[in-house]
């Protein structure tokens, strides 16, 4: 097989998380966001969004610009979140 047929995309643009996903993902996104807010009032950092599982909903805040995600993990950025920042 021919090695650029393998090659993937990296810079590809994330696609409009409303259009690939449930919204109760992206419920659980918010949650897990709010819950972050709530805990860390003392060294509050902004994530640039969450990490969560799309079987489980669980999930947890990222920090960096390209996050590495499990198999079966979605990004969701901040602005899909809390656009009120953007």
């Amino acid at each position: 097989m021919n090695a650029a047929a393998l090659s993937y995309n990296l810079a590809a643009p994330a696609e409009p998380i409303a259009s690939s996903f449930d919204m109760a993902l992206l419920n659980a996104a918010r949650s897990i966001y709010e819950l972050y807010c709530e805990v860390q009032t003392d060294i509050m950092r902004q994530p640039t969004g969450i990490a969560i599982n799309g079987a489980t909903y669980r999930g947890k805040p990222v920090f960096c610009k390209s996050p590495i995600l499990l198999p079966g993990e979605r990004f969701i950025p901040i602005a899909q979140i809390d656009p009120e920042l953007y």
